[in-house]
């Protein structure tokens, strides 16, 4: 068997094993083999990151270095539900070679070069964890939880920029939350956020559909879990109405509103003097009142926190101090940011993008001749 042969082994995990239902399955994997597990962007909150094996997220050129340092230098790399896309793999910046790749798929598995059909993960899986070879000698020198240290200027800087909010967030969403995160910098600021333990993360890295947040954190609401909504300005004047459901079902959804001033991410896409980038400005932290909070015949509803905006960071601190008092109310918070100010990974993602297109047109243009 080849993998007698390796040293150092890798799991990669996306988000098809857990729309399989597969997760189960995957840490009893985990727990046999002890691999170091690393998670895409798509797989974010599919393992606690406090797992004794859980050592990052790998987006390629997004990944801390060294995260990319320990996938690359590999020797054999597993990957369970692999899916390529623009934004789960830093911009099409995922350099993994075919040579020491096992794919795990839904209806297939692909060992190097060689597919296999109907050989699907949901059998194979099982199959490997219980015959996985118990004398294999394994030898890993990583660092163990590879999230991007932060260091924040604090004493100088009371702005709010993406560097700090996803840096601090996560001490004010409570274990076992459902994190809801928008389309554009809510969803790639998550990308390298420290993770509270049991927290479930849903985005839309694959589709990219804008605006769906605000509806589907009411959906996802739960007696028993805190939900939170990360969502753009730009994307919540789409389903701003979403609002009035959330007063009206009596929820504790807490959503916090990015205002950068318009599509923060086309304008880093399409340059940002496009004018259809551009959105009206609205009175957001409004919005409850706006849907009928405080009129008398809409007694029965949700019970209303803290609605209001905060530009610098003791006012966002002191906010969200407040959401985890105030467990039993909705609260809405417009948190006001720099226009061109965006997450790191966002930028690295759009300038790998713009570097795979311009090899393509290349490839196009000599191809052509």
């Amino acid at each position: 068997m080849r993998i007698r042969c390796f040293l150092i082994y890798f799991l990669l995990i996306i988000s098809c094993a857990t729309r399989h239902g597969m997760m189960g399955k995957v840490l009893r994997f985990i727990e046999r083999t002890q691999l170091p597990v690393y998670l895409t962007p798509m797989a974010k909150g599919d393992i606690d990151e406090r797992h004794p094996q859980f050592h990052g997220i790998f987006s390629g050129n997004c990944s801390t270095e060294s995260v990319q340092k320990e996938v690359y230098n590999a020797d054999l790399i597993l990957s369970v539900g692999s899916m390529n896309s623009d934004f789960n793999t830093g911009g099409f910046t995922y350099r993994l070679s075919q040579k020491k790749a096992i794919e795990f798929h839904t209806y297939h598995t692909k060992i190097f070069s060689a597919v296999y059909d109907k050989v699907d993960m949901r059998e194979l899986l099982p199959d490997l964890t219980e015959h996985w070879p118990t004398n294999i000698i394994r030898q890993y020198n990583g660092t163990q939880n590879n999230i991007e240290p932060v260091i924040l200027d604090a004493k100088h800087q009371t702005e709010i920029v993406h560097e700090y909010l996803w840096h601090k967030l996560p001490d004010f969403i409570p274990e076992d939350s459902i994190v809801v995160a928008e389309t554009g910098t809510s969803e790639f600021g998550i990308f390298n956020m420290r993770a509270p333990k049991g927290v479930t993360f849903l985005t839309q890295i694959l589709w990219g559909s804008i605006g769906y947040s605000v509806g589907a954190a009411l959906v996802g609401k739960d007696d028993n879990r805190r939900v939170f909504v990360l969502v753009g300005d730009g994307s919540f004047q789409l389903v701003c109405q979403e609002i009035s459901s959330m007063l009206r079902f009596k929820t504790n959804i807490v959503i916090i509103l990015l205002n950068n001033d318009g599509y923060t991410i086309e304008k880093f896409i399409h340059e940002p003097d496009r004018a259809y980038n551009n959105i009206q400005m609205w009175r957001y932290h409004n919005s409850f009142e706006y849907f009928g909070d405080g009129l008398k015949q809409n007694r029965d509803q949700a019970i209303t926190g803290f609605a209001g905006q905060v530009k610098t960071r003791e006012e966002f601190e002191k906010a969200m101090a407040r959401v985890l008092n105030e467990t039993e109310k909705i609260h809405f918070i417009e948190v006001v940011m720099p226009a061109m100010d965006a997450p790191k990974s966002l930028v690295l993602t759009i300038e790998g993008t713009r570097e795979y297109k311009r090899r393509e047109q290349k490839e196009h243009e000599q191809s052509s001749y």
